[in-house]
């Protein structure tokens, strides 16, 4: 599986009205990508798309989706501290044609426990700011840890940079 490079840090702040955030930033802007972005080994995305890094725009390229679901990214380096209820709010900007989703990965306190609900959006050829939301939840036991999954269906083409993960404790 083929590796990519990029710049990443976590970070965990408490907000003005106590309640814990965890986040997580990306601006590709080192050279060659992605570090601790791999390609999924699932094998419905098999045969790997071609991944590319533009260092002018600052951007990973995805294209030649050829394989039957698409393509997907994990992130299993970066994890955020998360439990059912919390709100994720993933923020990038996007461009290209197709459509993308993100999703979270879910951990308990022995492990993997599932992958949540995917979110969609539509790409465009002009660069565009989204933010997509995902209520936090419990897949088989309590989930205490997310990772983030994004990619897009067969076909699909995309540019994606200044990727961001917030998650807001409910402090249930």
């Amino acid at each position: 599986m083929k590796r990519l490079l990029f710049s990443l840090f976590a970070l965990a702040v408490t907000s003005v009205i106590s309640a814990e955030t965890t986040i997580l930033k990306s601006d590709f802007s080192t050279e060659g990508g992605t570090k601790n972005w791999t390609a999924n080994n699932w094998d419905g995305y098999k045969p790997f798309p071609k991944f590319s890094y533009n260092a002018d725009i600052k951007a990973l390229h995805v294209e030649k989706a050829t394989a039957s679901y698409g393509f997907g990214l994990v992130n299993h380096v970066e994890k955020l501290s998360a439990k059912a209820g919390d709100s994720l709010s993933i923020k990038f900007q996007v461009r290209g044609s197709g459509r993308m989703f993100v999703a979270p990965q879910y951990f308990s306190e022995k492990g993997w426990t599932g992958i949540g609900k995917e979110v969609h959006t539509e790409l465009i050829s002009e660069w565009s700011d989204k933010e997509l939301k995902i209520t936090v939840e419990d897949i088989e036991a309590p989930t205490r840890q997310l990772m983030l999954t994004f990619g897009g269906n067969q076909g699909t083409e995309l540019w994606i940079r200044n990727i961001s993960a917030e998650v807001k404790s409910t402090n249930k």
